[in-house]
């Protein structure tokens, strides 16, 4: 098998995957940073060991797995809705705070990304990204810089929701709910507008579940995507009981063929056990393994590396932008390839750096917390 996308590219031609490692038809072991994109394509050997006799009787959501979902936000959850992407869970929670405001507009704050969903492929500019998108696609949907300038701005009588990453994959070393005024949440409740934290890439990164700012801000909608379900395809959306018993809302559609499957369930219920267990402070330890390597490179090529929740991004000293809009950059290629060949270390295009439970080493010998 060989792997192409717009990630991995032909060389080297990667042909199966072991935890955190990527490998080629030498044998060779890279170690993959982004989000374990990778491997978690080729299929971790190991994670996919207890599907194999599993006997679908139909989803299960027991109380065990709805008081881990509980945990993970430190709210009373009212409705559950699992997805089969991150991508599609935000549209989801896009139509959940439509629906419940009866409202249209969605703000979306700074050098966001939500996903590939049509509302959210368009540049700061609005300019499309792709050629694929119809005028209307980004109809109701607005930027702005900073959530200050949003809440000095908007129109909160049209606004349905708040769309925010807490940390943005654009500049990990800021986070978006900071320096607000004190009253900022109340205001939103005020005019119903719900706060809609986007936690697939900073959830469970600092802690077990959402990250601590995100959870100090009580918000109404919380995104999981990526980690909760260990590499499978799985995105949650979990409403705040506070806002069903504001709105007496009728719940949307919900899910999708395969969502809220048995196996889907039963991944997350896995990859939720094994979370509960890991010392955060080893995801830590093990982004600045990597960053110690990586950072000589950086170095020599002009370029920094941007760190935050437990994740790190590579870009120019000035550069602030949406990771999926990357400017091409012939220093940053070369680091790439270096890192690849030297230091068996691969980093995606978008520059984005994420830690492992694998420990970061060069051998074959590495150790799972």
């Amino acid at each position: 098998m060989i792997f192409l996308n717009s990630n991995l590219e032909k060389n080297p031609q990667f042909i199966r995957g072991k935890g955190p490692f990527l490998i080629d038809r030498m044998d060779n072991l890279v170690f993959d940073t982004w989000l374990g994109s990778g491997t978690l394509i080729f299929g971790h050997d190991d994670y996919l060991k207890p599907f194999e006799k599993m006997l679908p009787n139909g989803p299960e959501l027991t109380t065990g797995l709805i008081e881990d979902l509980h945990n993970c936000v430190d709210f009373e959850i009212a409705a559950i809705g699992f997805q089969t992407s991150g991508s599609s869970a935000v549209s989801r929670a896009i139509r959940l705070a439509r629906a419940s405001t009866k409202k249209n507009t969605i703000i979306v704050i700074g050098s966001f990304w939500h996903g590939s969903e049509n509302e959210f492929l368009f540049k700061n500019n609005k300019s499309k990204v792709s050629s694929g998108l119809t005028p209307n696609s980004h109809t109701d949907v607005a930027w702005y810089p900073s959530l200050t300038e949003a809440l000095d701005q908007i129109d909160f009588d049209k606004t349905a929701g708040i769309l925010i990453e807490p940390f943005q994959g654009a500049d990990p070393g800021k986070h978006l709910l900071e320096n607000l005024p004190f009253y900022w949440r109340d205001q939103l409740r005020k005019n119903n507008v719900l706060l809609i934290c986007d936690e697939i890439i900073t959830g469970f990164r600092e802690r077990y579940g959402s990250c601590n700012i995100s959870r100090s801000a009580d918000p109404d909608i919380v995104i999981f995507g990526k980690a909760i379900g260990g590499g499978f395809p799985v995105g949650a959306v979990l409403l705040n009981a506070k806002v069903l018993r504001k709105y007496d809302v009728q719940l949307p559609f919900w899910g999708g063929t395969f969502s809220a499957s048995p196996v889907q369930l039963k991944a997350v219920e896995i990859a939720l056990n094994k979370m509960k267990s890991l010392d955060y402070n080893f995801l830590k330890e093990n982004l600045s393994a990597l960053i110690t390597v990586i950072e000589e490179y950086t170095f020599a090529a002009g370029l920094c590396i941007k760190t935050g929740c437990n994740f790190a991004r590579i870009a120019t000293q000035t550069e602030v932008t949406a990771r999926s809009f990357v400017k091409k950059n012939d220093h940053f290629e070369s680091l790439r390839l270096k890192l690849i060949d030297k230091e068996g270390i691969f980093v995606g295009h978008n520059g984005l750096i994420f830690p492992s439970t694998y420990q970061y080493t060069k051998n074959s010998n590495f150790q799972e917390y």
